[in-house]
């Protein structure tokens, strides 16, 4: 029965590693380059699970709040009363779990784990914190920001009794607390968490020091996401300044703080400055990223996309013609950035003057979000509607009418 579970788990990493090559960009090559060790691993840790006896869940102690085990000096996992090879095989099982991007499961073997520490270690101990640390992290991360959220502000007021409010550890639980509430919903409270979390970060660990940059980099964000976009242009003004004197100009940190300025000085009112600005990223993005990264091509669609808001139409439509191929051949021709693409290069088609031609793209697109979104998604209806109004502006008023009423 052991050697049927060990063959089912191989298969599964298999599956995996298909999945993950199959979905891959060039982010996560460096990821699939170890995907025969991926499989070998898999098949070795589910072998030490069926050798060990146990039938208790997973369990592994995560600490820091980052995806690194915490350790005994012999390299097993720090829990008690347990078989430090049956251990050490869960935490690595976890580890591989993580690295193969499996939110739920991940999630789902830190709450199977917590209460096996709360028993056998305590309710305070480090590795039973870090655990709800991490549940509440792959909670969020498989799509509960609400939960959350609501773990975070649980575990907050726990390791400020525990550990006191200038731990590492606990600020980094008012780190996850502020980002998953803004996630969940609520701005404004985000950014206030933020505000009084820079303070507190700012006196322990130095204005330079790269958790307080992230934590300007959150409030900033926030800022402009609770509605004062132009608070939080200035606010990556100076956040893009100390980033590129401490991280250097080419830094991924760096290169956010300049596509989040060039966004929120957009937001802020100035149409062409955003351009600029975006024009002025992309070609470091295409040298430091590669052409065909994400958030290169999603640089190419704000570029395209401010340079229609300035007031050029054509242009804003011809760099959006050009985006959609790669987008095509890079992300596959449902994905979501894709079809944005399709839409605003028919939006802009239509601003251009060639209302007909805009009315044919929104036709040819509608039928693909009705299959991939729904017929009622929000998304799906405003394709419709979009339809029936370039449908009207090409002349046909009767056709707009009634495409315009099957909208609703």
């Amino acid at each position: 029965m052991r050697w049927k579970w060990v063959l089912g788990s191989t298969a599964a990493a298999f599956v995996v590693v298909a999945v993950a090559l199959f979905l891959s960009d060039l982010e996560t090559l460096s990821w699939i380059a170890g995907a025969g060790s991926f499989v070998i691993a898999m098949a070795s840790l589910a072998l030490a699970l069926t050798q060990s006896g146990t039938t208790e869940p997973p369990a592994i102690a995560i600490g820091g709040d980052v995806p690194a085990p915490v350790m005994s000096s012999d390299g097993a996992v720090a829990v008690a009363g347990a078989p430090p090879a049956t251990l050490t095989a869960r935490h690595n099982l976890v580890r591989f779990t993580a690295a193969a991007r499996d939110a739920v499961a991940v999630r789902d073997q830190h709450a199977a784990l917590l209460p096996i520490q709360e028993r056998v270690l305590g309710p305070d101990h480090p590795d039973t914190l870090s655990t709800r640390y991490n549940l509440a992290r792959f909670t969020g991360e498989a799509g509960d920001a609400a939960a959350a959220r609501d773990q975070y502000a649980a575990l907050l007021s726990v390791r400020e009794r525990v550990l006191g409010p200038d731990d590492s550890d606990t600020l980094y639980t008012r780190d996850g607390l502020a980002y998953w509430t803004g996630r969940a919903g609520d701005a404004a409270a985000a950014r206030d968490q933020y505000a009084a979390l820079l303070s507190i970060r700012e006196r322990v660990l130095g204005p330079d020091h790269p958790d307080t940059l992230y934590t300007r980099d959150g409030l900033a964000y926030w800022t402009g996401a609770a509605g004062d976009a132009a608070a939080a242009r200035d606010q990556y003004a100076a956040l893009l300044s100390v980033r590129e004197r401490v991280l250097g100009p080419d830094h991924p940190d760096t290169l956010i703080a300049r596509y989040n300025l060039a966004r929120f000085t957009g937001e802020a009112g100035d149409a062409a400055a955003a351009r600029d600005q975006h024009a002025a990223l992309l070609p470091i993005r295409e040298r430091v990223l590669g052409p065909d990264h994400p958030d290169t091509l999603y640089t190419r669609d704000c570029l395209a996309s401010w340079t229609g808001r300035a007031g050029d139409a054509a242009a804003a439509r011809d760099q959006y013609a050009a985006l959609l191929p790669i987008q095509e051949r890079v992300l596959g021709p449902d994905d979501s950035d894709t079809l944005y693409t399709r839409d605003n290069l028919a939006y802009w088609t239509g601003r251009a003057g060639d209302a007909a031609a805009a009315r044919d793209q929104y036709a040819a697109l509608l039928p693909v979000r009705e299959r991939v979104l729904g017929p009622d998604h929000p998304i799906t209806l405003y394709t419709r509607d979009n339809l029936a109004h370039f449908t009207g502006e090409a002349g046909d008023a009767a056709g707009s009418a009634w495409r315009s009423f099957l909208a609703r």
